[in-house]
């Protein structure tokens, strides 16, 4: 998308002349030409670089001469987060904010009635929004590989911009992330990785992330247990409770996530080794639970 538009801005083209688009969704009008642009790093570095460079010009909030994005209208960052939206009408709607930005400076940010600057608001607000709902509601497992997994599915492009979060949460834990929805994956172990999977690979990661350990069915069911205890009565579809529920959870979140999972019968689980209390290897190499567990000493008092 920077590509698209700094060609346009070299070719000397006319904001109101350029339409854009993602490829799959370009339908043409009368008179128009489609011209893919390909992916140009560099350019596209170029222009964010000259847009914070003209953005930060004689800015107060601005700092060395460069926008730091840490002004209460966050001005560059917003792109950042625009960018992540599934809206169709974000290439366009970014295209204009940036002609814009190049043309009035740092005076766009006390346009915020301007409609240009209202949508890339409106489309960054969305992404921010669906960014904490990120932070909140994705939940780990542990397949059979041993590996920290997690499958999520927002409305948005949110792992790329909260990867570092997940990254200081688990510290030096490897773990993965996947989203199906946007063939997103995030691998962190000794460095996080954010890359674009092709959609065999997401689906045999999706595969994998289903075949969760006996220990992990067993931490599940006790999660489900104490989410119960601490639940509020009155949340079940029938009653008033369940529309704060989903309300503030949203239901499209709940298939993945273990609390909102279908109950177990807990006769149908089976305990793993290491939650069954203390254990000692006999002499045929076979771990006993009954074997080895001695009662401890009761407490006594003593007078001086």
């Amino acid at each position: 998308m920077l590509s698209a538009i700094g060609i346009t801005y070299l070719a000397h083209a006319k904001p109101d002349q350029v339409r854009l688009a993602a490829g799959a969704s370009m339908s043409p009008r009368f008179g128009e030409t489609i011209v893919d642009v390909p992916e140009d790093v560099t350019l596209a570095e170029r222009v964010m670089r000259g847009l914070e460079r003209r953005v930060a010009n004689r800015c107060p909030c601005a700092r060395g001469g460069r926008c730091g994005g840490g002004c209460t209208e966050s001005c560059v960052n917003m792109i950042h987060y625009a960018a992540l939206s599934d809206s169709e009408e974000m290439p366009q709607a970014v295209h204009e904010y940036v002609r814009l930005c190049f043309d009035q400076g740092n005076q766009v940010r006390n346009n915020i009635a301007d409609p240009r600057v209202r949508a890339v608001d409106d489309l960054a607000s969305y992404v921010v929004d669906e960014c904490e709902r990120t932070r909140q509601f994705v939940r780990f497992r542990q397949p059979n590989n041993g590996l920290y997994y997690s499958l999520f599915r927002p409305k948005a492009n949110t792992l790329p911009a909260t990867a570092g979060y997940f990254r200081a949460r688990m510290g030096t834990t490897p773990f993965c992330m996947l989203d199906p929805n946007h063939g997103i994956g995030v691998f962190s172990n000794e460095r996080i990785v954010v890359t674009k999977l092709d959609p065999e690979l997401v689906e045999q990661m999706r595969a994998q992330g289903e075949r969760i350990s006996e220990d992990e069915r067993y931490i599940q069911q006790m999660w489900r247990t104490f989410y119960d205890q601490v639940s509020l009565t009155g949340r079940d579809s029938s009653m008033r409770g369940y529309d704060l529920r989903a309300s503030w959870m949203p239901k499209r979140f709940w298939r993945d996530m273990p609390d909102m999972a279908p109950r177990v019968d807990p006769a149908t689980l089976t305990t793993p080794l290491r939650y069954r209390g203390k254990t000692q290897e006999n002499n045929n190499g076979v771990l006993s639970h009954a074997e080895g567990i001695r009662e401890l000493p009761q407490p006594t008092s003593t007078s001086r």
